[in-house]
């Protein structure tokens, strides 16, 4: 029969937390009535977050090897390999209603100019698919925090006015492509006079999953007044395209501590 389930990758070589986006489609000739006993992949060894579902398929012309092809998404995943090695992905699978035309079979003479239909049960099995994993290479910043891609920060704070025994927060931010969602705090060197509490983080993604913001709030109340400086704050992540660890940082940050109440 031509129908069949595929799952589709990006790319089946990459490095450990680098973002792999991933696509079940069916693709048919025949007439789809409905669907049952539906098993997703489990996507062991990864991450993974369901960027697409789709409650309602639809379904568009596509050309496969010559044939032309009804095809529908179904899901689209985005992957983070979380160890190295081969790891394979297993088969989604599912059982298909078909609508198929059967041939009159001359009970009358209505049979003999006219097809009837019937509806047969298909299980699909996408193929497995297999992605080669690398290790990141030895020698990691200290200040490596997980990134793979593509990344920028920046850092400021969340009032101008601050004053000795009151609240305020540091806030840093960072952006761009990759696994933003597996990027770790940044160490931030407070003066000693900082009392410092815990971070606090949120994050904005793009739907495929592959870029965006990651910010982290770092709670602090100084306990004395006067001027002071908070080093700059360096993140170090691997950059795909250049092969190698890149670190960035932001600028040292001075501020005058006015005198609040004891």
């Amino acid at each position: 029969m031509h129908i069949f389930l595929k799952l589709s990758v990006s790319k089946t070589s990459a490095v450990k937390g680098e973002p792999i986006t991933a696509t079940l489609k069916i693709y048919t000739r025949e007439e789809i009535a409905g669907f049952e006993d539906i098993k997703f992949p489990t996507f062991n060894g990864f991450w993974s977050k369901e960027t697409v579902s789709v409650q309602n398929l639809e379904f568009k012309r596509e050309n496969v090897n010559g044939q032309i092809y009804n095809a529908a998404l179904i899901r689209k995943y985005m992957l983070i390999p979380q160890q190295s090695g081969n790891i394979a992905i297993e088969p989604a699978e599912m059982v298909c209603q078909l609508r198929v035309r059967t041939a009159g079979g001359g009970r009358s003479i209505f049979d003999d100019f006219f097809d009837t239909y019937q509806t047969i049960r298909k299980r699909l099995y996408s193929d497995k698919v297999t992605i080669h994993v690398k290790d990141l290479p030895a020698g990691a910043p200290a200040s490596f925090g997980g990134g793979v891609g593509d990344f920028k920060i920046s850092a400021s704070l969340s009032k101008n006015d601050i004053k000795s025994n009151e609240a305020a927060s540091l806030i840093v931010t960072v952006s761009g492509r990759g696994n933003i969602s597996m990027i770790e705090a940044p160490t931030v060197k407070f003066p000693g006079d900082f009392e410092i509490y815990d971070i606090k983080s949120s994050e904005s993604i793009s739907a495929d999953g592959t870029s965006g913001t990651k910010t982290f709030e770092y709670p602090f109340i100084p306990r004395s007044h006067g001027d002071f400086t908070i080093e700059p704050v360096t993140y170090s992540y691997y950059d795909i395209a250049k092969g190698r660890y890149v670190t960035v940082s932001t600028d040292a940050i001075n501020l005058t501590i006015a005198k609040g109440e004891d």
